[in-house]
């Protein structure tokens, strides 16, 4: 199914159009009925969730109680006692302090998740009636239709969801000032009859009344849990610093002893939450099947099910323009309407994925900890209602709304503002269908350079363009028969690549795992015998020389891609094709070149990068299970020293090329986009983000360039009558190709 949009609009809640909508919700639907079996259920599952913090609650004051009859009862650790005992001394002392010091701590760890607050929550766009007078009318009428209490808010986001939910938090729970939330998306890639059901299923949940109340308790508490079992902040890292840091031993004792049961603590507070949750989910999947029964016999069950397989749908294309968002972000460029960017890549989606997100809705079951029934199973119970729909109008859903791109764009920029705090400064706003035809461009390029290269490229060991050499003083003739000889070489070489691009693979991963290896082992660690120094020296020199002999291949091949490349270059400035290519696709083509010449010589640096952070990464997964261990700290703070010192290295390494493509701040080097600001030794997080950062941005510019220049040189020999190659096998059909053979 495709994702339908027109422009056609309905700004007055008189309109035709709109009285067209409106006519058809009148009346109201039988309600979906709640058996006394459901409603004690209900009950019962409130009951439990509240009395599941009443649990941790009683635990606290056990804790606290223990603690005070050590106090009072244990004296005599101290020295003499009434009773005859006696004690003293240092050992005595700790034996007396440790546990009301570690009780202490422990009641002040338990007591905190009690005033856990939740996490402020997203800034979204509030709309009132006389702006979206029939939107407001519209879901009025739906909410006499299903018998709902009327929402007193109505806000809207770039969420592909909708939801329904009280503005007020507990204190709200006995009244009805209820929110309704729509997410444009679904506003931009349904129609009108699919987001009315989807709204009706928001509705129903209102219509549920107790139930909806109940499910917002559950939910509230399962929250909770969640944020207090994983959330860590500032009083976790501070006890866990002091205790690494302390020199005396008494007291180190002490400090770990109250980290464990801190640990205790979190693990007591793991069971309670999945003891909840497990209570939960029941009551939540039921919810949501009674409020699918409202929206099947509002939109109807053939509709249902056209939504239910659309919505993934959306979703992933959301996740593709959060990944676009992404990629022009290191370019300070954001789309100005975030809702049509996932438009266009639902349109434009691959049948392959859409298919396979149309297996995965066929064949995902419901699981016991599921919070809502698997698609197909919501798509056969609305298929035994047995609905036709009360609301058929199928046109676009985006005429609820008086001006749909503006809004669209308003919430575009509180999204980003969200997101970016102080950075939306930097954002520079460009249309959605400029960014989109750059990437549908870009994608061309991907392409190219798969047909150009047989996906014979691999980050492990790029094909460098090193030359510096001009061909521009060949005249035409030549400049095509060294095209031409070039081009049936390099595809003669490329033939033979696939198992040179796997040696080199394997070669590289061995080095990578011996290098990590002396990484742990400095830090005191040997994981089998063979991990000795001895044993690693040797090993890396082996397999060094592996790596090296692996590399031969790409080195021959690289002559040859380089003329093939160049003479394109300067066959598309010549006579015979003038006319084909703009200047300013030439001036480009110029800066791409030299900005993978600059990537050649900086290949070593970065692949030296590559390897530090991920000696780094070893290091760091060492570090969960030996948070205390002086010498790993000390390997860690040495690592975090020679990444930066890669990063400069880098950095320099890049020189003061320009970048070559479009980017907001004008004048930006190379160096400048890939390395930008080098964090100082010790912001240990910040540092490990910003290796990964630049390794991304490092190898996406030459896959960019590489591309740009592939798809320049393809487009000169199909003018010169040279068909370009075949698109090879995706690697998934190479895979099954390669078992089936």
């Amino acid at each position: 199914m495709s994702v339908v949009s027109t422009d056609v609009s309905a700004t007055e809640s008189d309109s035709p159009i709109a009285q067209q909508v409106l006519d058809q919700l009148r009346g109201r639907i039988d309600p979906v009925p709640i058996s006394i079996l459901y409603r004690i259920g209900l009950i019962l599952v409130a009951a439990v969730m509240i009395i599941l913090p009443l649990i941790y609650v009683a635990l606290i004051a056990v804790v606290a109680y223990g603690v005070y009859l050590h106090a009072s009862n244990d004296t005599f650790l101290l020295g003499s006692s009434s009773h005859g005992r006696s004690g003293g001394g240092r050992v005595g002392l700790l034996a007396y302090l440790g546990p009301i010091v570690i009780g202490g701590i422990l009641l002040l760890f338990m007591i905190k998740p009690l005033f856990a607050r939740r996490g402020k929550g997203p800034n979204l766009k509030m709309l009132n009636r006389a702006d979206e007078p029939l939107l407001f009318e519209f879901v009025d009428r739906l909410c006499d239709l299903v018998g709902a209490p009327r929402p007193r808010k109505i806000k809207v986001d770039c969420q592909v969801n909708a939801s329904a939910g009280f503005g007020g938090g507990m204190f709200s729970l006995l009244g009805h000032n209820l929110v309704l939330t729509i997410g444009l998306p679904l506003a931009a890639g349904l129609n009108l009859r699919q987001l009315t059901g989807v709204l009706a299923h928001e509705f129903g949940h209102f219509a549920q009344g107790t139930a909806m109340r109940v499910s917002y308790i559950v939910r509230s508490i399962n929250g909770w849990f969640a944020r207090v079992v994983y959330q860590r902040d500032a009083w976790d890292e501070h006890l866990e610093s002091i205790a690494r840091e302390s020199d005396s031993g008494g007291i180190a004792i002490v400090l770990w002893a109250s980290r464990g049961m801190v640990w205790v603590t979190r693990r007591t507070l793991w069971v309670l939450m999945y003891a909840g949750h497990a209570v939960s989910c029941f009551l939540l999947r039921q919810m949501e099947s009674d409020a699918d029964r409202y929206e099947a016999r509002v939109s109807g069950s053939d509709t249902f099910a056209q939504t239910c397989r659309m919505l993934p749908q959306l979703s992933v294309a959301s996740d593709g323009a959060f990944s676009d968002l992404a990629r022009a972000w290191n370019e300070r460029k954001l789309c100005d309407d975030l809702p049509a960017l996932i438009l266009y890549n639902a349109r434009e989606m691959p049948e392959k994925l859409r298919q396979k997100i149309a297996g995965v809705v066929e064949e995902r079951k419901t699981g016991w900890f599921d919070t809502h029934p698997a698609d197909r199973d919501r798509i056969a119970s609305a298929a035994r209602e047995k609905q036709p729909g009360l609301f058929t109008a199928d046109m676009p859903a985006r005429i609820l709304f008086s001006d749909f791109g503006a809004l669209s764009r308003e919430a575009s920029a509180t999204l980003y503002r969200e997101m970016l705090g102080s950075n939306f400064d930097q954002a520079s706003f460009i249309p959605t269908d400029h960014l989109h035809s750059a990437q549908a461009g870009e994608a061309a390029w991907h392409q190219a350079l798969r047909r150009y290269f047989q996906d014979r490229l691999t980050l492990v060991r790029p094909l460098l363009i090193f030359s510096t050499a001009s061909l521009a003083g060949d005249d035409a003739d030549a400049l095509v028969e060294r095209l031409t000889a070039a081009r049936s070489r390099m595809n003669e070489m490329l033939s033979t690549m696939t198992d040179a691009v796997e040696r080199v693979g394997k070669a590289d991963e061995e080095l990578i795992r011996i290098r990590n290896a002396r990484a742990v082992l400095s830090a005191g660690f040997q994981k089998s015998p063979r991990d000795n120094s001895a044993g690693l020296s040797l090993s890396q020199v082996e397999g060094q020389a592996a790596r090296q002999a692996a590399d031969a291949p790409f080195v021959d091949t690289e002559w040859v891609a380089t003329e093939r490349l160049l003479a394109a270059i300067a066959l598309a400035r010549s006579p015979n094709l003038a006319g084909e290519f703009s200047e300013s696709e030439l001036t480009q083509i110029d800066r791409v070149v030299v900005t993978l010449q600059a990537f050649g010589s900086a290949f070593p640096a970065i692949l030296e990068l590559r390897d530090q952070y991920l000696s780094l990464a070893a290091l760091l997964k060492s570090l969960n299970q030996n948070s205390g261990n002086e010498a790993l700290i000390t390997a860690i703070r040495a690592s975090c020293s020679s990444l930066t010192a890669q990063l400069k290295t880098v950095s320099g390494a890049l020189g003061d090329v320009a970048y070559p493509f479009d980017h907001a701040k004008p004048g930006l080097s190379l160096a400048e986009f890939v390395v930008d600001e080098i964090p100082p030794a010790d912001d240990l997080g910040a540092l490990f983000s910003k290796g990964e950062a630049v390794l991304d941005r490092a190898f996406g510019i030459y896959s960019r360039g590489m591309g740009c220049v592939a798809h320049l040189a393809e487009r000169v020999e199909t003018s010169l009558g040279l068909p370009p190659a075949a698109d090879p096998p995706d690697k998934e059909e190479a895979a099954t190709e390669g078992a089936a053979g």
